[in-house]
């Protein structure tokens, strides 16, 4: 959320786990990667979803 993710919600646990987080921004999504890798994260997928509220 300090990385200006609209949301976020933390799923799994044990030995790995997932991370969800919501953005209004492409720029926005590339700094909350930026900092998912610089604090260890290994893997971040980001994908864009079309077709948000009119």
């Amino acid at each position: 959320m300090e990385a200006g993710a609209l949301g976020a919600k933390l799923t799994g646990g044990g030995l790995g786990g997932c991370l969800l987080a919501l953005t209004d921004h492409p720029d926005t999504a590339t700094g909350i990667r930026e900092r998912l890798h610089h604090s260890g994260v290994r893997h971040v997928w980001t994908l864009p979803i079309e077709g948000g509220p009119k």
